[in-house]
């Protein structure tokens, strides 16, 4: 009987053991690919600030779209742009537009990937509207990939989302 119960502890000590021993490299390897799936996401703010339509497209799985929503006079209105059409507006823009998040919010699961953030957009360095931002990303052979985009479009009140002071 004492050796059953002592068998038995040794068997609990080794699994602990080994769960302690791989859960600080799986959130090691969860950690990388969170930041790389933020760094996708805001390579895709830089490449927005800067109009590079190509370095834009290799953020973007081509086939995927924007949905946003807004408050309007009646009742929420909804819009689905598709990435292709966002290209074509970023390589003919005339304004200058950045984008800011912060309090991001990354989830992953193999091979797909979810950004929920706060953010705010300007124009020509004056600020146009802030909101909520959700980011779908899937993993290529490639690397991650935006698939979508949805999004909030609040012109007031972007100081409760916690808008930080521009620099």
């Amino acid at each position: 009987m004492k050796s059953w119960t002592a068998a038995l502890l040794v068997l609990i000590a080794s699994v602990l053991a080994v769960n302690a021993a791989s859960s600080p490299r799986q959130e090691g390897q969860q950690d990388t690919e969170k930041k790389a799936v933020l760094a996708v996401v805001q390579r895709f703010f830089d490449t927005m600030s800067t109009r590079d339509t190509a370095g834009a497209r290799e953020t973007l799985i081509i086939e995927g779209q924007f949905a946003s929503i807004r408050d309007g006079v009646d009742q929420p209105v909804a819009r689905m742009t598709p990435l292709t059409t966002y290209l074509e507006g970023l390589k003919a823009g005339g304004r200058l537009q950045k984008e800011r998040i912060w309090d991001s919010t990354v989830m992953t699961h193999g091979r797909i990937a979810m950004v929920w953030t706060a953010y705010d957009f300007y124009n020509d360095d004056e600020l146009s509207h802030c909101g909520i931002d959700v980011f779908s990303l899937l993993k290529t052979a490639e690397g991650w990939k935006i698939a979508g985009v949805t999004y909030t479009v609040e012109p007031l009140g972007c100081e409760k989302l916690g808008q930080p002071k521009r620099r």
